[in-house]
């Protein structure tokens, strides 16, 4: 009888056998549970030396996505978000940065990068999931909101906005009725994977910048007086409608004030307190509702699906 050999190989980390080489490669092949992926807006360059220069607008950037998925069958999108980003001093992007520093004089510059988080995809063989997405503006009393919000570009000169009589715009709840008024006519063109807040600079003292909400990047004088517009951004996969209708529920952290002396003190509850609570109206709600949470510092905030026709 023939005597079974085994080669081995050094691969730096331990001895494996010539058997298992074709093992060792799936594990390092082996596609994570969780992890995520950044697009950046293309930078078009600048027109002079030391200007902060131009990127491409947000929809090349949901295009450059889906290009990534079509050639990466093996991962499946879980959920998408809008991460504003600061650009560093000599205007690269940081993604990975956990920290940053907001100047109080000169301009800090911005940019909206897509991440996308993923997850494997349980059918690679099938077809590859394309994305897409809406941008909801609020509504107000004086006609288009992008003609009455550029006629304002250049009234303030100095670092107030000064007397200016705004419109009253739609609150949270008006917008999303209207919005699900609109989607029973014109429903998205796919499944709804997540939303979100986002907020666009519409105004700014000593400046000529324009409501913008497609653009990739903008920037902000550091002493200048802003005025800020609050929107929605609906992810989707694209695919046949399913005639969804979104809604929305909020829950503040409980404020408790305690007296030291003749000090008042204020503390807020843990985000942790805040979001055992948003939890506890979810198990209450009589119909089946899909979550996108949404959350700023200490407050915790619920997008949902309702009434999902598919």
């Amino acid at each position: 009888m023939a005597e079974s050999k085994s080669e081995t190989i050094e691969l730096g980390e331990g001895v494996v056998s010539e058997n298992d080489k074709d093992n060792v490669s799936e594990e390092k092949e082996e596609i994570p549970p969780l992890t995520y992926i950044d697009f950046t807006p293309q930078c078009l360059g600048s027109t002079f030396d030391g200007k902060e220069p131009d990127f491409a607008d947000f929809g090349s950037v949901i295009e450059g996505a889906n290009q990534w998925l079509l050639q990466n069958p093996q991962f499946s999108v879980f959920k998408c978000e809008t991460v504003s980003t600061k650009l560093n001093p000599d205007f690269s992007v940081d993604n990975d940065s956990t920290l940053s520093h907001m100047a109080s004089n000169g301009k800090n510059v911005f940019v909206r990068v897509l991440r996308l988080w993923l997850i494997p995809n349980v059918d690679p063989s099938g077809p590859s999931q394309q994305i897409g997405y809406i941008t909801v503006l609020p509504d107000h009393s004086s006609g288009d909101l992008k003609t009455f919000l550029n006629s304002l570009v250049g009234i303030a000169t100095s670092r107030q906005i000064g007397d200016i009589t705004f419109p009253s715009f739609d609150n949270l709840s008006q917008t999303v009725e209207k919005l699900n008024r609109h989607l029973q006519t014109k429903p998205i063109p796919g499944h709804i994977l997540s939303m979100e807040t986002l907020t666009f600079k519409c105004m700014e003292a000593n400046s000529s910048d324009k409501l913008l909400p497609e653009s990739g990047s903008w920037t902000e004088g550091g002493g200048n007086a802003k005025v800020f517009l609050h929107a929605f951004r609906i992810y989707y996969i694209v695919g046949k409608p399913c005639y969804e209708q979104v809604g929305f529920y909020d829950e503040a952290p409980e404020i408790m004030q305690s007296k030291e002396g003749l000090d008042l003190r204020i503390k807020f509850a843990t985000f942790e307190k805040t979001l055992s609570k948003a939890s506890h109206w979810l198990k209450k709600q009589s119909v089946s509702l899909t979550c996108f949470c949404f959350n700023s510092v200490q407050w915790c905030f619920l997008f949902f699906l309702i009434n999902c026709v598919i």
